[in-house]
């Protein structure tokens, strides 16, 4: 796998052209900007969020300016008055920071401005006090009446400025130049009845001939601030504001997956099966680009300090399917059922792989009570996670579980949360049929926990506080308590104790209790069970253990093959 790069939030590269907008493009500028008609005219671009709106206003912003370089006087024919209404969203009218804009980019207006107004120093102030994010000093424009009373048409102000903004801009316009107003990201205005407030006056103050206006947004969003201002009528509103509505057709996404910075086919093959699940939307795609390069690097650097994983090779698809998964219902607070749905569906047969679908979508609570899809992105979810279930699997606990940790996924064996039920006590603090595979709950707090039937396999709880914690008919093969302080500590008809992974002075300290607890609650006819064989065995394990750490000696060895044999005897009297 190559080395991933991320991907700002900035619009597409336009020289790119990956997403092959300039076909959008050359239909714009054939049939907006050399209409013969000289009338005013709005066009629309609409589209979702992070659908490449800002990307095709970027390239018509491109082009006007190429347009401009072309002109056979040298002038330019058009003059572009780029404007994102969020920025000003202080602005009791955002008319205010537009002419200002307006001014910065066509060099005429600026003293047309100025015939409109009078200095006047008190009322300069109060420009800055209203209008702190624009320097009014450069452009020279102390207006004598506050422009932020222009949508409130007091005293007659309304007619008073349209004619002296339709004679500034015939000015500019009778000289063969065209102004284009491009809008960007109106729906982002924090306050809805700016949106509306911004149409209105541009319809009333600016709609001249001449004037080009591009608005790029969310045709819902913008249509819902409207209803919130003129009650159901914002559909139609906004069909009366704009003459020409262009919503961006879906993306593909052999094309979509061409903005990302890679050229390693299996990258981008793992990102192409994910394009339609996102709804081939472009900002969705960088988004879960960028944190796939960060949980990558994590993930890789889990498999190399885990002896279990670490010939296994990261794998993009993996990753990308956790990162779906997680804080996904049941699935995601207990990831080994994934390990189990896995198998289900390799050995199903027909009549059972319906059922078993359904299941799987109520683990990951993908439809509401009523059975209902929550969004049709949960919908493409199911299927894409369905129908990769039985591929290119995690196979193994180990490997999930540095998965689901790279991932950042808040499972229910992280030592937050269990720490959190041990301080609540009593019933938060009882743990029943839980898989704790593999779980790290190293130096967390758990005394008085009550572990029940639950699977502790690999689980490490090297210097975890577990003072009269109870163990109850658990798995614990692998598990690491070294340095572990276990007062108290209770332990129940456990089974794989002679396979425990701990130092083996504490390890012998924990059969030690096992045993006593175990001849204590044994019934006569349970003396030959599978736990005391276990026991036996144990001592065994904690004898090889010494031999390992080159710490064995004769009074140890004797001791333990004493202790093996006493129960040796229990087990077998005859």
């Amino acid at each position: 796998m190559s080395k991933l790069n991320l991907l700002g939030d900035q619009p597409v590269r336009t020289d790119l052209d990956c997403l092959h907008f300039q076909r959008y493009l050359h239909a714009l500028e054939s049939t907006v900007l050399h209409r013969k008609d000289n009338a005013p005219f709005v066009t629309g671009i609409f589209g979702p969020w992070g659908s490449g709106k800002s990307t095709l206003l970027g390239m018509l912003e491109n082009r006007l300016t190429e347009l401009s370089r072309d002109t056979a006087n040298g002038q330019p024919n058009w003059v572009t008055i780029k404007f994102s209404p969020w920025l000003y969203s202080q602005e009791e009218s955002l008319l205010v920071p537009l002419l200002a804009l307006l001014a910065q980019q066509e060099s005429a207006f600026k003293p047309l401005i100025m015939k409109m107004t009078k200095t006047s120093s008190w009322f300069l102030k109060l420009l800055k006090r209203t209008s702190a994010t624009l320097d009014f000093e450069k452009l020279g424009m102390p207006l004598k009446i506050s422009l932020n009373n222009l949508a409130q048409g007091k005293d007659g102000q309304n007619k008073f400025f349209q004619e002296e903004i339709a004679e500034a801009i015939h000015t500019i316009t009778r000289a063969n130049k065209r102004l284009v107003f491009l809008i960007d990201d109106l729906d982002r205005c924090h306050d809805p009845a700016q949106i509306v407030h911004l149409l209105e006056q541009v319809k009333l103050f600016l709609h001249l001939d001449g004037c080009l206006f591009f608005i790029a947004a969310d045709r819902r969003q913008v249509v819902d601030a409207i209803d919130k201002t003129f009650p159901g009528s914002g559909a139609a509103y906004l069909e009366k504001f704009v003459q020409l509505a262009f919503d961006l057709p879906p993306h593909h996404s052999q094309d979509l997956v061409r903005i990302l910075p890679t050229d390693d086919s299996a990258d981008l093959l793992a990102y192409r099966s994910l394009c339609e699940m996102l709804g081939n939307n472009p900002r969705k795609l960088k988004l879960l680009w960028n944190e796939a390069v960060l949980r990558m690097t994590i993930l890789k650097d889990e498999l190399q300090h885990s002896p279990q994983t670490r010939q296994h090779t990261p794998d993009l698809n993996l990753l990308l399917r956790w990162l779906l998964i997680r804080n996904r219902g049941e699935l995601a607070n207990n990831p080994y059922r994934y390990l189990e749905f896995e198998q289900r569906k390799k050995t199903a047969d027909a009549a059972a792989l319906e059922p078993l679908r359904e299941e799987f979508i109520r683990m990951l609570q993908l439809k509401d009570e009523q059975n209902q899809w929550r969004s049709s992105d949960d919908q493409r979810l199911s299927v894409f996670l369905w129908n990769r279930l039985d591929r290119d699997g995690f196979h193994h606990p180990a490997i999930l579980t540095l998965y689901a940790r790279a991932s950042g996924a808040d499972n229910f064996y992280s030592r937050n949360l269990l720490e959190n039920a041990c301080f609540a006590g009593g019933e938060h603090a009882q743990f029943s049929d839980r898989d704790f595979n593999y779980a790290d709950l190293s130096g967390g707090h758990y005394p008085g926990a009550v572990f029940s039937r639950c699977d502790f396999t690999g689980a490490d709880f090297r210097h975890a506080i577990l003072t009269g914690a109870q163990f109850t008919g658990c798995h614990l093969s692998s598990v690491c308590f070294d340095q572990a302080e276990l007062a108290g500590v209770t332990w129940e008809n456990c089974t794989s104790l002679n396979e425990l992974d701990t130092e083996p002075v504490l390890y012998e300290e924990i059969i030690d209790h096992a045993e006593e607890q175990h001849w204590k609650l044994a019934q006569p006819d349970s003396a030959n069970s599978e736990v005391a064989i276990c026991l036996m065995k144990a001592y065994k394990t904690i004898l090889n253990k010494h031999v390992e750490n080159k710490t064995l000696t004769e009074a140890t060895e004797r001791r333990l093959n004493e202790k093996a044999q006493q129960i040796r005897t229990k087990i077998y009297p005859a």
